[in-house]
């Protein structure tokens, strides 16, 4: 189904001045502001738009520049705290604490703030028949190895 378009497009009649006075009253802007290219400034009130830009400026400068880069988010500069902080228990615990009074009470407890080594876990008992299985395959281990110390040996 063809849209209702019009055939042709049609000029305007209106002059330059009557485009430009339209355009300007589409966009609000007001037809009483002085055109500045035919006006002369004294020196004075140039120094006073001097004035006016570099405060501008430096109130623009003190902000700084607010676009950054999706991709790369500006990142806070890193900054030391004590707290919290982390630390450990003899049984293989650890716990945060949020400040120095609760850092010491824990460390009269019997916390410490050095990590303890690993904790040694007893191994499984192994029942008579798996114990037999597990000796047989050491030394089958025992074997190849020996054989290979010796094949490398024999080489060099």
């Amino acid at each position: 189904m063809p849209l209702n378009e019009a055939s042709g497009f049609r000029r305007s009649g209106l002059t330059r001045e009557q485009k430009r006075q339209q355009e300007a009253a589409i966009y609000g802007l007001s037809e009483g502001l002085p055109d500045m290219q035919n006006e002369q400034l004294t020196p004075a009130e140039i120094e006073r738009m001097r004035a006016i830009l570099a405060q501008h400026d430096q109130s623009a400068a003190g902000k700084g520049n607010n676009s950054f880069d999706l991709n790369k988010p500006p990142k806070q500069p890193y900054r030391h705290q004590e707290y919290p902080r982390v630390i450990y228990h003899k049984n293989g615990k650890h716990k945060a604490v949020k400040n120095a009074t609760e850092f010491d009470a824990h460390l009269e407890d019997g916390w410490s703030d050095q990590p303890v080594g690993e904790v040694a876990q007893a191994a499984p008992a192994l029942d008579a028949e798996s114990a037999r299985e597990a000796k047989a395959i050491d030394a089958q281990l025992k074997k190849a190895r020996t054989a290979e110390a010796k094949k490398k040996s024999a080489e060099a």
